[in-house]
């Protein structure tokens, strides 16, 4: 088992096809096919089975998956390691990042990271948090940025940047913003959910945190409103900035979300609806002098917002 024959192996994984996996490796076709027979010959069991023209992994399949994952894992680490050894100044970095997350933490990170280590390679993933959790796992990114609702998992460590609400957004022009007060105790202008029954709510996915909290709030609230499902928060808050519904988002977006139009952030229910930005990396791995100066950086930016 080498290097090439496991991101091979991989790229069949993912694509679950030869003619998409020879595209990604920019190889041809023929190529790939004649590696992976060779390659199952040699180790005399199938790596793939063929179901309805797509590839997938067999038992034999997954276990060698699972070990050249550890394989590339521990070369990463060793290549981290030495460089910081021999001059902290080239070397790779891969982040893990929620989509929302991502749109305003690397733009205010990565220039100062950059500036710092001109000649690091960066890669980047973007994904829900269960499945960044699965990449710190298996070694494919070194750092996941996210957040986290008081369910810390032991092995990874947590650094906390800040802690975030999660609130409710609509726009002035809605005949609801006339339901906003105003509390001493509360961040931002507070608003009765239980008012906005006949609203339409712009919700994310469900597997992103922000519709978990949203949720929770909804079910403890009075209303069962109707509710449109989409991708993103960006799209969710431009929407309600038009005038339509309201949404749910962390209040960062408040201070780093950019619409044409004004929106009004609004805490709801009678609990702080609270939770924990961190960034997160594996307790067994090399935490290099890069990692570790992009938390710096995060947590100079973001801490006191």
């Amino acid at each position: 088992m080498d290097f090439r024959e496991i991101q091979y192996v991989l790229a069949i994984e993912k694509y679950q096809t030869l003619s998409g996996a020879a595209r990604f490796l920019d190889i041809t076709q023929p190529s790939l096919s004649k590696f992976l027979q060779n390659l199952e010959k040699h180790l005399n069991v199938k790596l793939f089975c063929r179901i309805d023209n797509k590839m997938y992994l067999t038992y034999a399949g997954q276990q060698y998956v699972d070990t050249g994952l550890k394989i590339l894992d521990l070369n990463h680490q060793l290549r981290n390691t030495l460089a910081d050894i021999s001059s902290e100044s080239m070397g790779s970095l891969s982040i893990g990042v929620t989509p929302t997350r991502g749109r305003y933490v690397l733009p205010n990170v990565l220039p100062a990271f950059k500036r710092m280590y001109p000649k690091y390679k960066i890669s980047i993933m973007e994904d829900g948090t269960a499945a960044l959790n699965q990449a710190l796992e298996n070694g494919r990114i070194d750092l996941a940025v996210y957040t986290v609702t008081g369910t810390f998992r032991p092995d990874l460590e947590y650094v906390k940047v800040c802690k975030e609400e999660i609130v409710l957004c609509l726009s002035p022009i809605l005949e609801a913003a006339r339901l906003i007060e105003q509390r001493p105790e509360k961040k931002h202008p507070w608003i009765d959910i239980n008012q906005l029954g006949d609203e339409l709510f712009f919700l994310v996915d469900e597997k992103f945190r922000t519709r978990k909290i949203a949720d929770r709030i909804l079910s403890t609230s009075s209303i069962r409103p109707q509710t449109i499902t989409l991708q993103s928060v960006e799209t969710a808050l431009s929407i309600v900035a038009s005038g339509i519904g309201v949404g749910f988002c962390t209040d960062m977006c408040e201070k780093f979300f950019y619409t044409s139009r004004p929106l009004l952030y609004c805490s709801v229910g009678e609990r702080e609806n609270l939770w924990d930005f961190v960034i997160a990396y594996r307790k067994d791995s090399y935490l290099q002098t890069a990692a570790q100066n992009f938390i710096d950086i995060t947590k100079e930016t973001f801490a006191t917002q």
